[in-house]
């Protein structure tokens, strides 16, 4: 009941164990030190929906959490072990989640949470981002590594000079691999449209079997970025080089309105038989793309010049 002036109390908190919220008196700080914290690095995901059930088994039945991504703030109640928010963001992709106790003697970080339209975590999966005459948009995270076990991997369409249609949404790789897919036409898209993003993802194992419109992306692409993406070519199919409208990339068409930067094709054992080499009609921008064979044999008439920003790496010395 004194006067108290300018008095701290540190401490890494407090346990209320009398009925009802104490109060310090006026005149004194309660600063508290070292509230305890976990860090959650395992991904969580939300799809097609922002409510998402983030798991702890710290987080305690009945307390209130506050919620933060970024500068942005929600509250909501745990069950034992697990926290139902809806997620206060506007864009699809990757957040780092802050859950705060309402005492403050809790905080669990979230580093890996995403809001999306699918996690794609099979072959099958895949389907969903394929072109096969109904567009295509939203955002696609692939949430493990994947082993197509030399499956063979079509989207072929019969689309042609159309850069309305296609897949227009974000494939976001998240760094992992996709391994051991044999390509035929259409490739994975089909066909790419306006705002169609590919990043962050390595194909491996990679089989070309060569026909028209064959290449590992898509036939057509249109207004479409693809960033950070390296693909590693084991085989193609024989007889290739007879192909029309095929290429590493994509097979007919690259529009001059596409984007595609710090990218790798590696095809080192392999001499490659391919009519146009990166598409037959690569018209985008280029920037920091690398092709490495061992060689390739140029069968359509007159020479073949590798787009600007395209760099080919001779693999192996040939007499």
């Amino acid at each position: 009941e004194g006067t108290f002036e300018n008095v701290t109390v540190k401490a890494d908190g407090f346990t209320y164990v009398s009925s009802g919220s104490v109060e310090w008196p006026a005149g004194v700080s309660f600063i508290e030190t070292g509230a305890q914290e976990e860090t959650i690095t395992s991904a969580q995901y939300a799809e097609g929906t922002k409510q998402i059930t983030l798991q702890s088994d710290k987080f305690i039945e009945g307390t209130v959490y506050t919620v933060t991504v970024g500068e942005t703030s929600v509250t909501a109640t745990a069950a034992a072990g697990s926290l139902t928010v809806e997620l206060p963001v506007e864009e699809m992709g990757k957040y780092t989640v802050v859950c705060t106790a309402s005492d403050h003697t809790y905080e669990i970080t979230f580093a890996e949470v995403w809001y999306v339209t699918k996690a794609i975590r099979t072959a099958e999966d895949l389907e969903v981002v394929q072109y096969k005459g109904v567009n295509i948009d939203g955002y696609y995270v692939v949430a493990d590594d994947i082993d197509f076990a030399d499956q063979q991997l079509s989207a072929a369409t019969t689309v042609s000079w159309d850069g309305s249609k296609g897949f227009g949404g974000v494939f976001d790789g998240n760094g992992k691999v996709l391994k051991n897919i044999a390509f035929t036409a259409g490739g994975l898209f089909g066909n790419t449209k306006a705002n169609a993003v590919i990043k962050d993802v390595t194909f491996e194992g990679v089989t070309l079997k060569y026909g028209y419109g064959t290449g590992v992306l898509a036939m057509w692409m249109y207004d479409t970025r693809v960033e950070n993406v390296r693909i590693q070519i084991k085989a193609v199919q024989e007889n290739a080089q007879g192909a029309n409208a095929t290429g590493l990339l994509a097979g007919r068409y690259i529009h001059s309105s596409c984007t595609i930067k710090d990218v790798e094709i590696d095809a080192t054992g392999l001499t490659i038989g391919s009519y146009y080499m990166i598409c037959q009609q690569p018209e985008g921008t280029f920037e920091n793309v690398t092709v490495k064979a061992d060689g390739f044999t140029y069968v359509s008439e007159g020479s073949i010049e590798w787009p600007v920003g395209v760099t080919f790496v001779e693999t192996e010395e040939r007499s």
